[in-house]
């Protein structure tokens, strides 16, 4: 199944830049290369994926700048294909900055202000980051659809993580991840307070991601401790390797350079994650993901392309292709216009001989009704997507 990808780069950027407590000394050309760095990464995922669930504190200014990159328009249609999500980050985990005896390192908290945990303001709000804030009835419409996009972790996850970070140090579980269990838990220096600390944290993140079905390209150490339960966790990873060795095999630039070479352009990409090949390749290799291993992926591949059937090469199909004797083209254009599935739908099921008294097929008709029909391989997405991208490109290019 397809799942979103959690972010949290987005946010990270956000807040290093765009508010004023988290910045410091903001060196300018470091920002521009981030920018387009994060910029072309949300693109790739939009492209390879279901779609991206953002993490959000406070400000949505993750909106601000998704809505700089497509449009309002664009945002409305991401999340129409619900193929954008933002994560109120409400939950908190913190520790003692300075030592006290017999005080456990780790405290939870929930964040409580308006920005924080209201969606409605959250967002709001972020909109105010943008570089030309569009008319307050854009802004409201806009508004109405992205809270409905929100979601909130559970109240409790930050204590459960908690409880996990003491007791896995208790247990020693991290000993290979730079914190071994040499002294009381209540004994650790500000520097090993920190590192349990952090390890918490992503604790945090990985219940998180459990709780609403995410997949990361993140790596997390924790991940190596338990790797059979977190593998589901990083399926994006392997979608990402096997959608490369698919681009190298038919000989075509991968998302990451088609982006970066501006083949694709960043405002199209609400409308060509859309379109049906994009979608049915997108389902085939999740699909292909959850049940083999990146060695199979050719195989996979090239499998897919000549297993596919349409109706004309099952042993029906054949049948009524070589036997037809009356043309239909005339009834063609209505066919292509959108009821050739019902009425193949209709026939199909019936006997042999009803078919051709009601159509009749001639080899002409045979002919386009069996490009109509022919069944989908993932060819068909680089062949009448990717490749038509590029010469529509290059006839730029050259005009």
């Amino acid at each position: 199944m397809a799942s979103l990808i959690f972010d949290k780069d987005l946010n990270l950027f956000a807040r290093k830049y765009f508010i004023k407590e988290d910045s410091r000394s903001v060196n300018s050309q470091n920002m521009i290369f981030e920018h387009n760095r994060i910029i072309r990464k949300i693109g790739e995922m939009l492209l390879r994926h279901k779609g991206i669930a953002f993490k959000v504190y406070g400000k949505n200014i993750p909106l601000a700048i998704l809505t700089n990159m497509f449009g309002i328009s664009g945002v409305e249609k991401l999340l129409e294909q619900e193929a954008i999500k933002f994560i109120l980050w409400t939950p908190m985990i913190t520790y003692n900055s300075s030592d006290i005896n017999g005080i456990l390192p780790l405290q939870i908290g929930n964040v409580s202000s308006e920005p924080h945990s209201d969606p409605e303001k959250s967002a709001v709000l972020g909109l105010k980051f943008m570089k030309r804030l569009p008319k307050r009835r854009d802004r409201r419409r806009l508004v109405r659809k992205v809270i409905k996009a929100y979601e909130v972790p559970s109240p409790n996850a930050a204590k459960e993580a908690v409880k996990f970070g003491h007791e896995g140090y208790k247990s020693n579980i991290f000993k290979n991840m730079g914190l071994s269990r040499k002294k009381n838990i209540t004994d650790l220096n500000k520097k090993e307070r920190a590192k349990l600390c952090s390890l918490a944290t992503q604790c945090l993140e990985l219940s998180i991601l459990s709780e609403f079905k995410f997949h990361t390209l993140d790596s997390i150490n924790l991940m190596n401790l338990t790797r059979v339960e977190f593998n589901r966790l990083q399926k994006a990873k392997v979608i990402e390797k096997m959608e490369n060795k698919l681009f190298e095999i038919e000989k075509l630039p991968n998302f990451s350079k088609l982006i970066k070479e501006e083949v694709i352009d960043i405002k199209e990409i609400p409308e060509l994650r859309a379109k049906k090949d994009a979608i049915k390749f997108r389902s085939w290799i999740s699909n292909i993901a959850d049940k083999s291993n990146m060695e199979d992926i050719t195989k996979e591949y090239l499998d897919s392309i000549t297993e596919s059937k349409g109706f004309f090469e099952t042993n029906k199909g054949k049948f009524i292709k070589t036997v037809g004797v009356t043309s239909i083209s005339s009834g063609i254009g209505s066919l292509i216009g959108g009821g050739y599935g019902v009425v193949l739908g209709g026939f199909i099921g019936k006997s042999t001989l009803e078919p051709l008294v009601d159509l009749g097929l001639n080899l002409l008709d045979t002919y386009i009704l069996s490009g109509i029909t022919k069944g989908w391989h993932p060819r068909h997405y680089f062949d009448r997507q990717i490749r038509q991208v590029l010469n529509e490109k290059n006839k730029s290019d050259f005009a």
